[in-house]
């Protein structure tokens, strides 16, 4: 987090007193895989890559219309967006009390240095599996 760190509290601090603890992220609903990525929540990067293969498979399977997919897509972007800074403090906190845990005070600030923050890498490579794996997919799918 380091330096959005002001930007996300204000935003924890503000979606805490509401009843349904969430606040909306733009970012998330756009680049939904890629911005879980980015933020280093990485299983739930797998999730979001395993349901949009597992949809791409459906659609194969069910041929059912292209609008549908893109509902789901769509689905999808909305769910990132109106979670997407409840799941991120989540995994900030979690991270912090394991750390806490794990290692002395003197360290905690070096090693949450380390651990957090965000990784541009993290972000495209999501998107490159994903697209190398649909590609995959759909060339299967033709030789069927």
């Amino acid at each position: 987090m380091n330096k959005n760190y002001e930007k996300y509290q204000s935003l924890w601090d503000k979606a805490a007193s509401r009843p349904t603890k969430q606040s909306w992220n733009w970012a998330a609903f756009f680049l939904s895989l890629g911005w879980l990525s980015y933020r280093k929540m990485y299983a739930l990067s797998a999730l979001w890559i395993g349901l949009l293969l597992l949809e791409l498979v459906a659609s194969m399977v069910f041929g059912y219309s292209e609008r549908y997919s893109n509902a789901f897509g769509l689905g999808l972007a909305f769910a990132a967006g109106q979670v997407g800074n409840l799941l991120y403090e989540r995994q900030a906190y979690k991270q912090v009390d394991q750390v806490k845990a794990a290692l002395p005070s003197s360290h905690w600030v070096s090693s949450l240095r380390t651990q957090g923050g965000v990784s541009w890498a993290a972000g495209v490579a999501a998107w490159v599996i994903y697209l190398l794996l649909w590609l995959l997919l759909s060339l299967v799918a033709q030789k069927l």
